[in-house]
């Protein structure tokens, strides 16, 4: 009995192998035939992508008739005609603006100057006449220190000119 119960577990054995091996070669089989649709699926996919990447062109009309130019050239004349429009009006806003702003100073300017006017009316100025290098002695070094003057005069003329003004309070 131990023979027949030895050879029942072997048989059991065998069986069970046998079934094993067909399961694992059938899931195989399977999982193979998944992986093949799979990567068809992404070769089928990046093919779509590849086919719509491709450059694709318009197609213009060739038609160039007469009508078409003057309506073009009517088209930018009109452009043309709002530009220019827009730019003066942008021009004359501008030229307001400047003008306004100058007014305004001039305006402030003007009432400073005023009150300016009436202090230097009320003050009394001494003006004082000078020439460097002027010798009593001679006639003739008279004449030279008055024409050295006025040559000194004519060349520094924007500076002070001869003169120096002082204020007294």
């Amino acid at each position: 009995m131990a023979k027949k119960f030895g050879s029942f577990v072997f048989l059991a054995a065998l069986t069970g192998a046998v079934a094993g091996i067909v399961s694992y070669l059938y899931k195989y089989r399977k999982f193979s035939e998944a992986v093949d649709q799979d990567f068809t699926d992404v070769m089928d996919s990046a093919m779509e992508v590849k086919d719509s990447a491709k450059r694709s062109y318009t197609i213009l009309k060739d038609s160039r008739t007469k009508e078409d130019f003057k309506s073009v050239a009517k088209d930018l004349g009109y452009a043309a005609k709002n530009l220019a429009i827009d730019t003066k009006n942008l021009a004359v806003d501008a030229g307001k603006d400047a003008y306004k702003a100058v007014k305004e100073a001039w305006d402030k300017k003007k009432t400073v100057f005023s009150d300016d006017e009436d202090a230097v009316d009320s003050e009394d100025v001494d003006v004082e006449f000078f020439y460097e290098n002027q010798d009593d002695s001679t006639e003739e070094n008279n004449s030279e220190c008055v024409k050295t003057a006025e040559r000194k005069q004519s060349e520094e003329q924007g500076e002070n000119g001869g003169l120096i003004v002082t204020e007294e309070v």
